[in-house]
């Protein structure tokens, strides 16, 4: 019983709490949930002010305890028509040259080393932060991107994903201030985000 704050970005509340949610509430139909949705910042901040109980964050964090839930893979994101999108995956090199739609979310970290990595600099055009946004820009043939697996919508129908060569994944897990101090009800939490990430 009681009352559980969680806090998730976007792709999170989208892809896996509902199912998690509704599970939870059929298990323990005394037990309360509220979810704040926000950045990685935001829920990084909610978690170190008390704000929520438990987050989803990449993972691994230095500040916070929790554990790893999934590997969200990065895709290449175009145009249906694009010359391409007749691959099957793709390398950053291919794609540094297009105009490139820089996701602002979060994953633009990540996406930025992967080019560093690979001695490149992204012909980037435009930073967004609003998925819907992004895939609408592709599908009109303003630019490419790359995006994480679950901020894509099913079906896929609008624009091209394609796997990255070599791949290129950001980790998901579950976070608190303590496993230690956490009270049960964050606990039946955390392990049935773990059940559930592993049917994702």
């Amino acid at each position: 019983s009681g009352t559980i704050r969680i806090g998730a970005f976007p792709s999170v509340s989208v892809q896996m709490l509902p199912r998690l949610l509704k599970a939870l509430h059929g298990s323990y139909p005394e037990l309360d949930t509220r979810l704040f949705e926000g950045s990685y910042q935001e829920i990084k901040e909610w978690l170190r002010t008390g704000v929520v109980d438990v987050g989803f964050l990449p993972w691994p964090d230095d500040e916070l305890e929790g554990v790893l839930l999934l590997h969200d893979p990065l895709l290449a994101v175009l145009p249906v028509g694009h010359s391409l999108a007749a691959a099957k995956e793709l390398a950053l090199s291919q794609l540094a040259a297009e105009p490139f739609i820089m996701p602002m979310a979060g994953c633009e970290a990540l996406i930025g080393s992967a080019f560093a990595a690979a001695n490149l600099t992204p012909n980037v055009a435009y930073e967004v932060a609003d998925n819907a946004t992004i895939l609408a820009m592709v599908e009109a043939g303003v630019g490419v991107t790359v995006v994480p697996a679950l901020t894509l919508p099913e079906p896929l129908s609008s624009v091209a994903a394609r796997e990255l060569s070599p791949p290129l994944k950001r980790e998901i897990g579950v976070a608190v201030r303590s496993l230690r101090d956490a009270s049960p009800a964050v606990h039946a939490f955390i392990q049935l985000a773990q059940r559930f990430s592993t049917l994702s």
